[in-house]
C-alpha cells in the first residue's frame, strides 16, 4: 500500500502543479486581455475626440468662408445672387453645427451611461461643454434634442 500511496501522492502533486500552471496561464491571458481592452478604450476616446474636433474645425472653417464671402461681396450684399449664396452657406453651416452638436451629445450620452470614463473627459471638456451651450443657446431651449449635453453640463458644473 505504500507504493499506491506514493503513486497517489505523486499524481495529486502533478495534478495540483498542472492546476497551478493552468491558473497562472489564465491569469496572464486575462491580464493581456485587460490591457487590450484598456488600449481599445483609449483608442475609442481618441477617435471620439478626433471626430469632435474635426467637426468643430469644419464648422469654424465654414464660418470664416461665410465672413470672407460677405466681406468680398459687401458692395453687392443686397443682390439676390449674394443673398442666395449666403443663405446656402448659412444652411450648410447650420447643418454642420447640428452634426457637431449631435456628436457632442452622443459623447455626453456615453459618459452619462458609463460607457466612457467621466474622469477622462471632465477635465478637458467641462468648460468646452459649458461654452458650447452658451454659444449656441438657441439650440438648448426647452425640449431640445441635446438633452444629454444639458444633463452632463449640469452634473459637471455642480462638481
Amino acid at each position: 500500500m505504500n507504493v499506491m500511496n506514493l503513486i497517489n501522492t505523486i499524481a495529486s502533486c502533478a495534478s495540483a502543479a498542472a492546476m497551478i500552471a493552468t491558473a497562472w496561464i489564465a491569469l496572464v491571458q486575462l491580464s493581456k486581455m485587460n490591457k487590450t481592452i484598456n488600449d481599445s478604450s483609449l483608442m475609442s476616446n481618441f477617435e471620439i475626440e478626433f471626430e469632435l474636433n474635426k467637426r468643430k474645425e469644419k464648422l469654424s472653417g465654414l464660418r470664416v468662408e461665410i465672413e470672407e464671402y460677405i466681406s468680398d461681396h459687401a458692395e453687392n450684399i443686397e443682390s439676390e445672387e449674394v443673398k442666395n449664396a449666403v443663405e446656402i452657406m448659412n444652411d450648410h453651416y447650420n447643418e454642420l453645427l447640428e452634426n457637431y452638436l449631435n456628436m457632442f451629445d452622443r459623447l455626453c450620452y456615453y459618459i452619462l451611461n458609463d460607457r466612457l470614463d467621466d474622469e477622462d473627459f471632465r477635465t478637458e471638456y467641462r468648460e468646452r461643454l459649458n461654452d458650447e451651450i452658451k454659444a449656441y443657446k438657441e439650440y438648448f431651449n426647452p425640449g431640445t434634442r441635446f438633452r444629454n449635453m444639458l444633463k452632463l453640463n449640469d452634473e459637471w458644473q455642480s462638481k
